[in-house]
């Protein structure tokens, strides 16, 4: 059990793309107003009991990962005003989808000049929930949409450009 490095919850960064009818992505980061986030894999599974055996065969078929968020709301953050856009005009479709740029800050390459963190670019679509309460509180799923593309993320002034994996890096 040497070697063991706790990871914390701030190497597990997400940013959302708040201009995503424009080429070039906004990345926002997610978190202000935010205590508690985690993501659901939602697996769906195949399952079957052969007469020649006392116990079951489970396959994992796929995953439907969704996140359950609950936003205080604070005008200035870029995440929160394009959420609340959302629910303002009541958004459906493509209209209520963006990107999420996923960031394992824990799993990283320093090898060159610039740490290159393993990283995940998905399509979301976002679904209002609430809003309101005793506080200003948004809640509201972040629905993953189909396969990630996979590669890794660099940082220049705190904003991340993300980089597909190559063939050769896949090993396909």
């Amino acid at each position: 059990m040497a070697n063991l490095t706790k990871i914390n919850r701030d190497e597990l960064v997400e940013f959302l793309n708040t201009k995503p009818k424009e080429q070039t992505a906004n990345w926002a980061l997610i978190g202000v107003g935010i205590t508690d986030k985690s993501t659901d894999y939602n697996a769906e599974k195949t399952e079957e009991k052969w007469i020649i055996h006392r116990n079951k065969n489970v396959t994992v078929d796929s995953y439907g990962l969704t996140s359950g968020v609950e936003q205080t709301c604070y005008k200035g953050d870029e995440v929160f005003e394009f959420i609340d856009n959302i629910r303002y005009r009541l958004l459906t479709g493509s209209d209520a989808e963006t990107s999420l740029l996923e960031i394992d800050k824990y799993s990283v390459d320093e090898a060159g000049s610039t740490p290159k963190y393993r990283a995940r670019l998905w399509t979301v679509s976002i679904e209002i929930g609430s809003n309101g309460g005793d506080s200003a509180k948004i809640n509201y799923t972040i629905n993953y949409t189909g396969d990630p593309t996979f590669g890794t993320v660099t940082f220049a002034n705190g904003k991340p450009t993300f980089a597909e994996e190559t063939k050769e890096e896949t090993g396909n």
